[in-house]
């Protein structure tokens, strides 16, 4: 309950602030101060937030923020009663409109994706595994392979058929992946992998996010591009008996 609330009045927040922002003109505030960087940074993070919900146009954002200034002075243009009916009968639909939406780009994707894949293991170098599993070795490396108890120091980036980054270590520090308990593309990959290998993954959805995705980076059924480098293997101890 505390969490709707606290996201209502930072929803309030970000509908009024068109308003505030006109009256302000082309004032730019400092960025000095720890609650200065703090205040922005927050603002930064749930107005790209809402770039989805003004994309799709599920609200007229201007007839939004009258409301939300009629709601601020108390002073409804509707009865109490009916706006809280309106409400509900919004919050359905606009979850049944996001669930139809998602289905259309599921199966889009479906289609895109099988396409690549299949155009894509006749490409030279490219390799499959009978899961479905696509690679290309950039640079093999020496030793042994990591096991599925093992953990793999990795630096990668991925990104979407489209090229779209979706993440990458490369802008802070490589990672430790569990292999038994990472993503399924993840943990036979990088067993294919020896210590100082580099590969490029092509990965179906089904060994990866599926139909479901990972908002807001990972449509659903989307294809993963990961460039992956073994960068070391810590050997898990055994269990004592």
């Amino acid at each position: 309950m505390k969490r709707k609330t606290w996201f209502m009045c930072l929803l309030v927040l970000l509908l009024i602030a068109p308003l505030w922002a006109e009256e302000q003109g082309d004032k730019v505030f400092p960025l000095e101060t720890k609650f200065q960087k703090n205040s922005y940074a927050a603002g930064y993070r749930l107005g790209a937030g809402l770039q989805k919900m003004v994309r799709e146009q599920d609200i007229d954002l201007t007839i939004a923020l009258q409301g939300m200034l009629d709601g601020a002075k108390n002073q409804p243009r509707l009865p109490e009663s009916q706006l809280v009916r309106i409400y509900a009968l919004f919050k359905k639909e606009l979850q049944k409109r996001r669930e139809e939406r998602q289905k259309v780009q599921a199966y889009q994707n479906d289609i895109l994706g099988k396409r690549f894949l299949r155009e894509n293991r006749e490409k030279e170098g490219i390799k499959e595994t009978p899961s479905g599993l696509q690679y290309k070795i950039i640079k093999q490396g020496e030793g042994q392979n990591p096991g599925p108890r093992d953990i793999a120091l990795v630096h990668y980036r991925g990104t979407l058929m489209d090229g779209t980054e979706i993440f990458s270590t490369y802008h802070s520090k490589a990672l430790y992946l569990p292999v038994d308990r990472s993503l399924p593309a993840w943990k036979e990959g990088l067993q294919l992998m020896k210590k100082g290998s580099k590969f490029t993954f092509y990965i179906p959805p089904k060994l990866a996010y599926k139909h479901f995705g990972n908002p807001p980076l990972i449509p659903p059924n989307a294809v993963l591009i990961y460039e992956a480098e073994l960068i070391a293997i810590e050997k898990q101890k055994k269990e004592q008996k």
